[in-house]
């Protein structure tokens, strides 16, 4: 992979195209997708981007961070959070062969929002205590004994129905 020649600290439209088109070298085995937003499809090898996003660059690198750790598919809540944080950090890496520099306040945001959405999943709709989850989306309540259901949509607002 060939560095680019200066240190990128904006993500500007230019510095986009022009990163983009080096990676696009560099991984030739996977489809980069104009879109309205971000994510990385295991099953297409593919990179949906938006080059209009103010971060697009630094998500851009996320995104190949999950696509270098295979990531595909998630059985429960805090494995997407740690592939949420696997990316970031590989994300840090592929940063510095391109000479990019990604804000490391940036990166915490991010991971805060999943932190955030896991622990709204997991509060108890009967007590308000925080429970556990037992499996992809059943949560049980340590203090009441109850139990409910999320939806496994991560970028909704959060539903829980009790179950009992």
């Amino acid at each position: 992979m060939d560095a680019m020649n200066s240190p990128t600290n904006l993500n500007t439209k230019n510095s986009f195209k022009s990163l983009l088109h080096q990676i696009k070298l560099d991984y030739s085995d996977v489809t980069f997708t104009s879109s309205k937003s971000f994510y990385w499809s295991a099953d297409s090898r593919t990179v949906f981007f938006d080059e209009h996003s103010k971060d697009a660059i630094w998500s851009l690198l996320h995104e190949l961070g999950h696509m270098t750790h295979g990531h595909s598919t998630y059985n429960s809540d805090i494995r997407l959070l740690r592939m949420e944080v696997e990316a970031w950090d590989k994300a840090r890496e592929i940063a510095q062969t391109y000479n990019v520099v990604i804000d490391e306040d940036h990166i915490q945001d991010c991971i805060d929002s999943y932190r955030s959405w896991l622990h709204e999943r997991s509060i108890c709709p009967r007590c308000s205590q925080v429970g556990a989850e037992k499996s992809g989306g059943d949560y049980n309540c340590i203090n009441c004994g109850s139990s409910w259901h999320v939806t496994e949509n991560r970028f909704c607002r959060v539903y829980r129905s009790r179950t009992k």
